[in-house]
Order: C-alpha cells, then structure tokens, then sequence
C-alpha cells in the first residue's frame, strides 16, 4: 500500500500506535460499538493498542486498517479485511464530532479506490447494522447494492448475533 493517500480533506494513511489515544478517546462510545459490531463498549486504551499492533504485523492480503486525518484530528478509520479471491470487505467509522460532515463517505470513497485499484479486487463487500442508515446511505451513493434481506451476524457490543444488511459494489457501478 502506499504511505498514504489524499483527498479533499482527508490524509489517509496506516493507522500507528501514535493514534491509540485519540481513537480510544473518540470513539470508546456505546452509540459507535452499537454501529461497528466488533468492539463491545467499553474497551480500554490497551485493547486499542493491541489491534493497531495487530494491523501493523498483518501480511499482504490481510486486514489494512487505515487512520482518516483531518488536519492534525483523528476523524475517522477504515479497513480493508476479509480478503477472499477477487474480492475484500470494507469498513469504516467517522470520530464523535466529527460526523455529518462527508467525512466517512469520503472515505470509505477513497478505500473503495484503493480496492479498485491498487488491489484491483473485481468486488467490494460490506455489512451495515440494521439500526445504522447513515452508513446505508454513503454505500449507496458510491454504487453499493444491497444483497437480499437482512441477515443475523456478531454483534460484540451486545454480546449476540444482531440483524446486518449485506452490499456489494462491483468496479463497473463504483460512482468516485
């Protein structure tokens, strides 16, 4: 992966140890575990450390976690994980006081570009909670569909499986 990547707004690069605080200060929320589904709130500085730690060791074609900064502020992540042939499944979150403002759909903009292009996946897989439209809504205007109805998947907020919606994006409806 390059060092890092711009956009209008963003610098997009790995996420590092150096960020482990301001994440766990912005996003150690019950409304975001709520959204995520693979933190359970609360979880603690050092749980934070050790998943960046974990990126950082990942091989190629592993899970690539990724900082969104915004001048010097932490506004949000992304992931690339679930690598299967031909396809990767994306993440991404936007840090409390920083949402309604484009920022997580700019992006997840830019994870679907890297995708595309860099790893030059044919196809882009993600998964919303139910109780999450906002992040509907962004899939949707970058040319996500949504595959079939609802179904259940972990939730290590609530500790149970919980009702996903499940997209796909293919190069050819990708809208940059």
């Amino acid at each position: 992966m390059p060092h890092s990547i711009r956009t209008e707004r963003l610098l997009i690069r790995p996420v590092t140890l150096r960020d482990a605080k301001e994440y766990w200060l912005t996003h150690n929320h019950p409304d975001f575990a709520r959204m995520t589904g693979s933190w359970a709130y609360p979880f603690t500085q050092g749980e934070v450390c050790r998943r960046i730690r974990e990126a950082m060791l990942a091989g190629e074609g592993e899970k690539r976690w990724l900082a969104f900064i915004e001048g010097t502020r932490l506004a949000g992540t992304g992931v690339l994980f679930d690598w299967q042939p031909g396809s990767v499944e994306i993440g991404y979150d936007v840090s409390r006081g920083c949402e309604g403002r484009g920022l997580a759909s700019e992006g997840a903009r830019a994870l679907c570009q890297l995708a595309f292009g860099q790893y030059r996946v044919g196809v882009i897989r993600a998964r919303v909670s139910v109780d999450n439209p906002a992040s509907a809504r962004i899939l949707c205007k970058l040319g996500f569909e949504q595959i079939g109805p609802a179904e259940m998947g972990w939730s290590a907020h609530y500790g149970r499986h919980t009702p996903l919606y499940h997209y796909r994006l293919i190069r050819e409806r990708f809208r940059p």
